[in-house]
């Protein structure tokens, strides 16, 4: 005796579910943060406390379906099977089984993975000023190498991840990757990629700046050092340049 189904591949639809995607805010993101918050309007529009956002929040409608395995005899027939079909039809995704909450957390897990951020690190790199506050008047300088993290969401937009410079355990900040990264001087400094070839690069150009602070250090030895001032033309610096605003 043959079994059919009463109600086609499709099966009845009986509920409908929504999952919402939150979104990214500029500057601190709830989403990504793994905060809950209630997406719902309350009739007023939306939140005033709220921060301008990056990426739009989505709402993902899913279709709950009922299908029904029916033996092939006379009215009124035999229920052999019940299942239950979750289809999200704008993103091409049917999953069907018995146990409707399984189905659920399955869906849940599938839009949360289609709509995660893959972040990848990058660094932030520049010489800039540095002082031991061992002397009155001092003049050095460091690499400094920052970790920031680029990220494309699934509309294409491309955003950047940060924390506090020397805050390892605060909270995330986002915005859009900019064209080019400033700092709070309005300073353009380089970003690239965190490649192994580039972390050894960086590592040997850490080696040569240690190895140049060794040959200084030489030069200011208690029985070298009027030498060293009676003949800077000959120590192998460079000679001051003056640039840009007057500064040297």
């Amino acid at each position: 005796m043959g079994r059919t189904r009463n109600n086609g591949r499709d099966g009845a639809l009986i509920d409908t579910w929504y999952w919402k995607y939150q979104g990214v805010d500029s500057d601190l993101s709830a989403h990504l943060k793994g905060e809950e918050r209630d997406l719902e309007d309350d009739g007023n529009g939306p939140r005033q406390d709220r921060r301008p956002q990056l990426v739009k929040e989505q709402v993902v409608k899913i279709e709950v379906r009922l299908l029904k395995e029916l033996a092939d005899e006379q009215v009124p027939r035999t229920v052999r099977a019940v299942e239950f079909a979750v289809v999200c039809p704008a993103l091409g995704i049917r999953l069907q089984g018995t146990d409707i909450e399984a189905l659920r957390v399955a869906l849940w897990s599938k839009l949360e993975s289609i709509h995660a951020i893959r972040w990848e690190r990058w660094y932030l790199v520049q010489i800039s000023p540095a002082s031991s506050y061992v002397g009155d008047i001092e003049t050095g300088f460091c690499l400094s190498e920052s970790t920031i993290y680029r990220g494309v969401a699934r509309d294409g937009t491309a955003l950047m991840r940060e924390r506090p410079r020397g805050r390892n355990y605060a909270e995330w900040r986002y915005g859009l990757w900019p064209g080019e990264y400033q700092d709070r001087n309005g300073h353009v400094m380089a970003c690239i990629p965190a490649t192994e070839a580039n972390e050894r690069s960086l590592e040997e150009f850490r080696a040569r700046i240690r190895e140049l602070r060794c040959r200084l250090s030489e030069l200011v030895r208690p029985e070298v050092i009027l030498q060293t001032l009676a003949n800077l033309s000959g120590v192998g610096l460079p000679a001051p340049e003056q640039r840009e605003g007057g500064a040297r």
